[in-house]
């Protein structure tokens, strides 16, 4: 992928075949990432489509704490689910089954503070499920799960559009960074949901800037992000209004590596509710991850593949994210210094040689052997950046560095033997 240098936005349709089947084996990794794979509809200022806001869960300052609120609906607010069973399941093994009242709501409380639950229920003949999220300690959480509309029943009429308000957003936890190192390079991305918690648009005080690392290359938005955001070099521009519910932004971009190890910074415009790094791991090398925000990681494995996961709690907006990998692979730059310096020895002994000669040389087979001695020079480097590169076999380097080698000091032979005069040598390109 080359640089680009574009004002315009660039969108990599599936984020690149190698890189785009990578990323849903990352995204299916972890829970609550489905909705990231699914192209989003475009922020609208009119009223919202319950069922792109089912499954989201909200913080609610009106709900007692320690609380979450689940309500079940048929398609639009107008159809109650009365009497539903609503199951609430968290990660430690506990569930409990509530079902709902005459608002379509099941409350639920008594579980661990801090603990990822999700709720669930199978609405005729349909399983709707929710995003997972920490069970509340302070305030409390709400949610909708919505079905299709009843048989025969209308569809909603189309609502009045709505003028945004101003308010503001944040970074659900779905929002994950994708570090993929590879050969010389990592591939970072970056996938965003933005959440407006509210049932009306909101616009925020100014444009949402997204800014990617600046030795970035090529850097892209995916297929699937909001139509709304833009690109321009680095960076991303989402100028809102936000629609209730989840807008995705989701962009990458390449970061050549030139050594072991690599260190991102990444300060976003919003807050972040929870910080979520998703490495994967090389087969012919360990790669490690360390992050002052990280506060737990574990290796995880999916479809024979290996990860890294690492979340940590909540970042303030502008607060710069620190992330560093180390044990990346990389070809060393000592064999091509060692074949410059061989080639600059070579020179000057050249130089020499000719310079002590003395004596007249006829001009046109002069010029004939500097070419070849140039074009030589030239052969050895690339011989050597080939084998440095890991391009060229051993016995291949050595074969056809021998031949090189053997060719200039035959061309040095020639032209001693011609005898050029000290400082006649003007096309010396040592």
């Amino acid at each position: 992928m080359r640089k680009s240098e574009m004002s315009t936005t660039t969108r990599w349709p599936g984020a690149r075949p190698r890189a785009a089947s990578r990323l849903v084996l990352v995204l299916g990794l972890l829970a609550g990432l489905a909705a990231l794979l699914a192209p989003p509809a475009r922020a609208q200022t009119g009223m919202p489509d319950p069922r792109q806001m089912s499954g989201i869960p909200r913080p609610d300052d009106n709900t007692p704490d320690g609380t979450v609120v689940v309500r079940v609906i048929r398609g639009s607010f107008a159809y109650n689910a009365v009497g539903q069973p609503v199951r609430l399941v968290a990660d430690d093994g506990t569930s409990k089954t509530i079902q709902t009242d005459q608002e379509g709501h099941a409350t639920f409380t008594g579980f661990a503070p801090g603990v990822s639950v999700m709720a669930e229920t199978d609405l005729d003949g349909e399983h709707l499920v929710s995003d997972k999220f920490p069970f509340p300690q302070k305030g409390g959480v709400i949610l909708m799960l919505v079905g299709a509309l009843p048989k025969g029943a209308a569809s909603a009429a189309p609502a009045p559009a709505v003028k945004a308000v101003p308010g503001t957003v944040v970074l659900g936890p779905q929002s994950r960074i994708i570090m993929d190192p590879g050969d010389e390079k990592v591939e970072l991305y970056y996938l965003l949901s933005i959440v407006n918690s509210r049932s009306e648009p909101v616009q925020p005080p100014g444009t949402l800037f997204v800014d990617m690392p600046k030795a970035g290359e090529g850097t892209a938005l995916l297929e699937g992000s909001d139509p709304q955001a833009t690109l321009s070099g680095n960076r991303v521009s989402i100028p809102g209004p936000f629609k209730p519910g989840q807008t995705i932004v989701q962009v990458g971009t390449v970061i050549p590596v030139t050594s072991g190890a690599l260190t991102v910074h990444a300060t976003l415009p919003i807050a972040m509710q929870e910080l979520a790094v998703v490495v994967r791991q090389l087969d012919n090398a360990t790669v490690k991850f360390a992050s002052p925000q990280a506060t737990r990681q574990q290796e995880m494995s999916n479809a024979g593949q290996r990860y890294i996961a690492a979340t940590g709690p909540a970042v303030p907006a502008g607060q710069t994210i620190t992330l560093s990998l180390s044990g990346l692979p990389h070809h060393s730059k000592v064999p091509v210094t060692i074949a410059l310096v061989m080639a600059i020895v070579i020179g000057v002994i050249g130089v020499w040689a000719v310079a002590t000669a003395g004596g007249a040389v006829d001009d046109t087979r002069r010029r004939r052997l500097q070419a070849q001695r140039e074009k030589l020079f030239g052969e050895l480097l690339q011989i050597e950046e080939q084998h440095a590169a890991g391009r060229l076999g051993a016995d291949r380097y050595a074969a056809r560095r021998g031949e090189t080698m053997a060719h200039l000091e035959r061309i040095y032979g020639q032209l001693e033997d011609e005898g050029v005069a000290a400082g006649g040598d003007q096309g010396l390109a040592a």
